[in-house]
């Protein structure tokens, strides 16, 4: 289980309050008693301290591996990445709202996206791109690379036919007023705040199956009348139809070149135990010495023998051995928002 920055920084905060002598003080009642700043750091650091640990040095040993490996990544790399993760939200209000939720704000996004970057050109900086293999790459998953035809609405939804129909009758009025309305009566939250349109959708994907045949029904422009569709009343506005689009090479080289590479990419958990054996790292605290065994060089871990037998001195694990408990795949320890 991994740490959001968010929660590090409470912890931060409560060793912080604790030493300014203020960890008797209490941050919570609960009926006649209380919980202080020492009791929730106590708790804070059991349930949760070695992962946090172990997060945080794995992540200045991919920081230092990306700069001892002369690598580099641009601002303007970051930013387009945290549009494109926007981009899957109706509105930047949605967005928001869910890093809101979870306790996060944007920067926490960008720092674990900087991360996941570093470690992604860790990973692919040794893979070699011809011309020939690209090619043949591309031709194998060219679908994946197009787009297909998708469709753009915007819906108001409510509760009860009656509000339904008064708000119907508002449009019949005055097409123009649909996103105001929207923002006034929809209880739809991901495509309120914007007016109650929706993010363009392969026509395959909408859900459920009746909004498919109410949006398909329509042309460009147009209105549906009220439609139970879910238990909740909907009216929907086709806004555009977007045709197919079949991939380049020339258009979509980029993304072409970046998924061959991710293909051919090193395994994550592989180059992080890598870095783990070329890396000096000691833990003095003794509660969380076990982690120590991670890190240390390969030097100094048992040798073993042709066909597996050990070498004098050492002992083979059995070979269903469990692995460590946090020698898991760990590119990030960020955790990114979800919708």
């Amino acid at each position: 289980m991994s740490l959001t920055r968010s929660s590090l920084i409470v912890v931060l905060i409560a060793v912080i309050a604790v030493f300014t002598g203020c960890g008797k003080q209490p941050i919570a009642r609960v009926n006649d008693q209380q919980i202080t700043r020492a009791e929730f750091l106590e708790r804070m650091e059991k349930d949760h301290g070695r992962d946090a640990l172990l997060g945080m040095v794995n992540r200045m040993l991919i920081e230092d591996a990306f700069t001892d490996a002369g690598l580099s990544i641009e601002p303007s790399e970051i930013e387009e990445r945290m549009e494109q993760i926007k981009k899957q939200y109706p509105s930047p209000e949605a967005f928001a709202k869910v890093l809101a939720q979870r306790g996060m704000a944007e920067a926490d996004v960008l720092e674990g996206l900087e991360l996941d970057m570093k470690m992604q050109k860790l990973c692919t900086k040794d893979v070699k791109v011809d011309e020939a293999k690209l090619k043949a790459f591309f031709e194998q998953y060219k679908q994946a690379f197009g787009e297909p035809e998708r469709v753009s609405y915007s819906e108001i939804v409510v509760g009860t036919e009656d509000e339904a129909n008064k708000i119907a009758a508002e449009l019949a009025k005055s097409k123009g007023e649909f996103a105001n309305l929207a923002k006034q009566h929809s209880i739809a939250p991901g495509s309120r705040e914007n007016g109650g349109k929706v993010p363009p959708v392969p026509k395959e994907q909408l859900y459920p199956p009746n909004l498919r045949d109410v949006v398909l029904a329509l042309e460009p422009g147009a209105i549906s009348k009220p439609e139970n569709l879910d238990g909740r009343w909907h009216i929907i506005k086709l806004d555009e139809v977007l045709p197919a689009r079949e991939a380049t090479l020339e258009k979509d080289g980029d993304r072409v070149e970046e998924a061959f590479r991710q293909s051919q990419a090193k395994n994550p958990q592989e180059l992080l135990t890598e870095i783990r054996e070329n890396a000096t790292v000691k833990i003095i605290d003794p509660n969380y010495e076990d982690l120590s065994t991670m890190f240390q060089p390969k030097a100094s871990l048992p040798q073993f023998g042709e066909g597996g037998a050990p070498a004098e001195g050492g002992a083979a694990a059995p070979a269903d051995a469990p692995a460590e408990d946090g020698d898991k795949p760990a590119a990030s320890t960020e955790e990114k928002p979800a919708e």
